[in-house]
Parts: C-alpha cells; structure tokens; sequence
C-alpha cells in the first residue's frame, strides 16, 4: 500500500541509449555502406555537368546559326575576331611584369581567334541580325533611317554621333521611327 502523501512512480522501460547502439539503430535503417546524402550529391553533380554541356554545345550552335545569318545577309563581323598575331607567349596588354595570374597554358590570342567568349558573340551577332532585319522593314515602309546609320567613326577616327554610337540604339530608334 502507498502511503496518502507518497508520490506517484511510474517506472519507464529500461531504454539504454549508449552511442553504440545508436549507431547500430541508424545503420539498420541505410542499405547502403555510402553515406545518405552522398549518392544524391553525386547523382545531382553528373546532371548539372551534363546539363552545363548540352548548354554549351546549343550556345556553340545558336553562334554558329547566327554567324550563317550575318554571312547570309552581308554583315561584316571581322571586327570580333583578332586581326593580328602574336608570336610565341608574348603577352599583347602591356607589359608581361607580375603575370602570376595569367594560367599556365594562356597562350595570346591569334588572328582569327574571336575576341569574346560565346554568349558575348551570340549577343553581338544577334543584335546585328536584328538591326539588318529592321532596317530592311524601314526601307520597305520608305521610312528614312539615313541619319541613324552613321559609320561609328569618321575617316580621321573621331567617334560620330553619340547619340547612336551602339547597334543597340540604333536597333531601339529605327523600331521607334517604326512605331513597334
């Protein structure tokens, strides 16, 4: 008999929870001797590198459909490619004095090397495509765009017109003469 002012116990099943048999409970539980997390970290770093690569190779592709399109239409794109050649390890942007930083197998850019990197390049030739496409259109509606396709520069280099000193004002004032 308990006692009127005894406390109540309740008595718990006798649970031993030692660092070992943890261990043991958990490794039940995994089939794998790989930890858990490992073989979805790998399985999601394979699909972004195949991913990276199929992104690059449509960015390659995309330049080269747009490169067919200025060739097609009679735009000239000398001026994203190198016209010059260095020979051997020469470094072109000054002089070569603190070049720790430049990679061990940087070598200088040759003729005919394009002077951006691919999405610089799409960018660039789509913006040209774009503008030839709505100059055509300004022609056929006999708007005048005359003032607005001025050479950058002049014969003695002296930088023209500020105001469409870029293929992408030029492209934004045709569409709005336009009226798109």
């Amino acid at each position: 008999m308990r006692a009127v002012n005894a406390p109540l116990t309740v008595s718990k099943p006798s649970t031993s929870n030692t660092p070992s048999q943890r261990r043991a409970s958990s490794s039940l539980a995994t089939t794998s001797a790989l930890p858990p997390g490992f073989v979805a970290f790998g399985g999601l770093s394979v699909f972004l590198v195949g991913a990276t690569k199929a992104s690059q190779m449509r960015l390659e592709q995309r330049v080269g459909e747009e490169m067919e399109k200025c060739t097609k239409n009679g735009i000239d794109t000398s001026d994203l490619y190198y016209d010059f050649d260095l020979p051997g390890d020469a470094y072109p942007f000054g002089d070569a004095e603190g070049m720790d930083w430049v990679p061990d197998d940087w070598k200088p850019p040759k003729k005919g090397d394009p002077k951006f990197l691919p999405t610089r390049m799409l960018g660039q030739l789509t913006m040209r495509n774009q503008l030839y496409d709505v100059t055509i259109k300004a022609q056929e509606q006999g708007v005048d765009v005359s003032d607005v396709l001025i050479p950058f520069v002049d014969e003695d280099g002296n930088a023209c017109d500020p105001k469409y000193d870029s293929n992408q004002k030029r492209y934004v004032e045709i569409r709005k003469r336009l009226g798109m």
